[in-house]
């Protein structure tokens, strides 16, 4: 399922008199079923619109509710700036990836699948083990108590 925001509205507006800040925010977001193909990428079932939901809120902030969203609103952007610098440094330092090192993580994300199914293998002959012992004692449960219980 995906959802797509259709509209999405912010509106403030300062009561001077009464020191109040108002905050409407209304928001249209669409839920849709998403597309059906085949092997072959041919679209099978197309896309379908399960619901449109319509939000709305007002709040009202006072003048301490006005100091402490701008508060936090400065340290959220203080913190955003200095990640941001520090992530474009990281990308700034180096190159695109050259084509010998993308076949090489191709291979790796591979032997991680490879590596996964071992596990999943592992874990499989351990649980059919468990399960052939709880059927014989589900067996012998059963055979001993006949009909004199319902389970």
């Amino acid at each position: 399922m995906t959802s797509d925001t259709i509209k999405e509205e912010s509106k403030l507006t300062y009561d001077d008199r009464r020191k109040i800040l108002n905050q409407k925010k209304s928001q249209v977001v669409e839920h849709k079923e998403a597309e059906v193909k085949d092997a072959d990428g041919k679209i099978i079932e197309k896309e379908k619109l399960i619901s449109t939901v319509t939000q709305s809120m007002e709040v009202n902030y006072t003048e301490d509710g006005i100091k402490l969203a701008h508060l936090n609103l400065s340290k959220e952007k203080a913190f955003l700036e200095e990640k941001s610098k520090e992530l474009k440094e990281k990308f700034d330092k180096v190159e695109e990836m050259p084509e010998d090192l993308k076949d090489f993580k191709k291979k790796l994300s591979e032997m991680v699948k490879y590596d996964e199914a071992e596990k999943a293998r592992g874990e499989h002959s351990a649980i059919q083990e468990r399960l052939e012992d709880t059927n014989k004692e589900l067996k012998g449960l059963n055979d001993e108590i006949g009909d004199r219980l319902k389970f």
